[in-house]
């Protein structure tokens, strides 16, 4: 194989990209120093993290509400 030149790797089908949202959340002063001592703790890798965890906690904590389907189907 002349040098320089790669082989092409195989084509991998790509995962899906996942949807990502803004969440502006307000907090008091003692809340943003507790999850900032849970942080740096070790409990959580990033502020972003301890968010994302309690919100997935929560959301899973609540029965979810099937969607209505469409008229017409």
């Amino acid at each position: 194989m002349p040098r320089g030149r790669r082989p092409k790797p195989a084509e991998e089908p790509k995962p899906k990209q996942s949807v990502s949202h803004r969440v502006d959340v307000r907090l008091t002063h003692l809340d943003a120093k507790r999850i900032e001592q849970l942080v740096n703790q070790g409990h959580f890798f990033s502020k972003a993290d301890f968010a994302r965890t309690a919100m997935r906690e929560k959301l899973g904590a609540v029965p979810s509400v099937p969607e209505p389907e469409e008229a017409g189907e």
